[in-house]
């Protein structure tokens, strides 16, 4: 009787309470109770206000050469010391951030936008649309994501806007198949078709009622693909087909410091920690908002 009434409720408006309603402040909730995905969170917040706030936190200009002081230890003036050109490492690492961090919200917002129109139209309409779809998706997925990223970016240009566009063009596949599923499973149920019943267009079928379901597991991923797309980002630059000098990236200052190991191996470490510190973190997060929004973990 409590479906029954459920459902004559929906057909009363096109615009019922649906189970996605209290997602926000369900997760909020949850997440206070997990140390781990409050670590991660602290992480990336810290991460992003630095990122932010570059400009006045570097101590130095990170594109300004000094070469009476090349590769020197920590100083007042220089806290991690310098690089082989008297470049302030700090600097650098702390300008770096804005650049990785920035890569990876373009990269996975451009996959996110793109395989929800893609698993959207999937799911929803079937048949050959549905047919279609999944065959692009196997078609990008035949090729391993990091030789698609650089073929991508040697096509365009190399340099921080290929960098983003190639991320997000070889990330969409995974996302378009969450959302496929999750529109499948969500399409049945009876607050949509009461909702399809009492008349709901198709969009404002997907902005009430649908798409506000499937954001839980969508977003999960998302917070998991960050660490990911920092990470291919810096390959990339780490081959010289992403950030160009002398912008500096965490990928590119892996990849001039690998020429001083045995000199100052320092100078790998500093990007290399930062890159593993904000990966880590990112990851914390994404497995908390997992648990929290996974009913059957709760």
């Amino acid at each position: 009787m409590l479906e029954t009434a459920y459902v004559e409720q929906e057909f009363d408006s096109c615009d019922p309470a649906t189970p996605g309603d209290s997602a926000a402040s369900d997760l909020l909730r949850a997440l206070r109770s997990r140390k781990a995905g409050m670590i991660g969170l602290s992480i990336v917040a810290v991460f992003l206000v630095v990122a932010a706030l570059a400009p006045f936190l570097m101590p130095n200009s990170f594109d300004e050469p000094n070469l009476t002081k090349t590769l020197q230890g920590p100083s007042a003036q220089y806290p991690l010391g310098t690089d082989e050109i008297g470049r302030c490492v700090l600097s650098r690492l702390i300008y770096g951030s804005r650049i990785s961090l920035s890569v990876g919200l373009v990269a996975v917002g451009t996959g996110l936008a793109i395989g929800m129109v893609v698993g959207v139209a999937s799911g929803l309409f079937g048949g050959w649309v549905d047919q279609a779809c999944m065959t692009l998706v196997d078609i990008v997925w035949s090729f391993p994501t990091i030789l698609l990223a650089i073929g991508l970016v040697s096509v365009m240009k190399p340099g921080l806007a290929g960098a983003m566009i190639a991320l997000g063009l070889v990330t969409w596949p995974s996302y378009a198949r969450v959302v496929r599923g999750q529109v499948m499973a969500v399409r049945g149920l009876p607050f949509v078709l009461s909702a399809r019943a009492s008349g709901c267009g198709t969009l404002r079928l997907l902005s009430r009622h649908i798409i506000p379901n499937i954001m839980s597991p969508v977003l999960v991923m998302a917070s998991l693909e960050m660490g990911n797309a920092i990470i291919v980002e810096s390959t990339l630059s780490y081959l010289g087909l992403g950030v160009q000098p002398p912008y500096p990236s965490w990928g590119t200052m892996l990849s001039t410091a690998k020429n001083f190991t045995y000199d100052y191996p320092m100078l790998m470490v500093y990007p290399g920690a930062a890159i593993v510190v904000v990966v880590l973190g990112f990851n914390l997060f994404g497995d908390a908002v997992r648990d929290a929004l996974d009913p059957r973990l709760r």
